[in-house]
């Protein structure tokens, strides 16, 4: 899922399908709200998501795992799942 303050596009991802041809359209801003509304629907096993996470944070814990990858953020936490942080240059 492409997203900055709202869903951008949804990406169907085969394994053979080479992941440098996807392009994001995202940019400036966001928001985690429409994010979680559609994995809530989709009840992913695990869902994995790229942020700053500088955003309000999603306070009620889904019924399914999250792994949060923090970029360039080190202060952010979060409230439930795994959380790692990246520093990209």
């Amino acid at each position: 899922i492409d997203f900055d303050t709202r869903i951008n596009n949804i990406f169907t991802i085969m394994p053979e399908d080479d992941l440098k041809e996807v392009t994001f359209k995202g940019g400036g801003g966001t928001s985690l709200t429409e994010v979680f509304a559609h994995a809530t629907i989709q009840q992913p096993k695990l869902l994995i998501v790229f942020s700053d996470l500088l955003c309000r944070s999603i306070k009620e814990t889904p019924d399914y795992d999250v792994l949060w990858i923090c970029v360039n953020n080190p202060e952010a936490e979060v409230n439930f799942g795994e959380l790692i942080h990246i520093q990209m240059l």
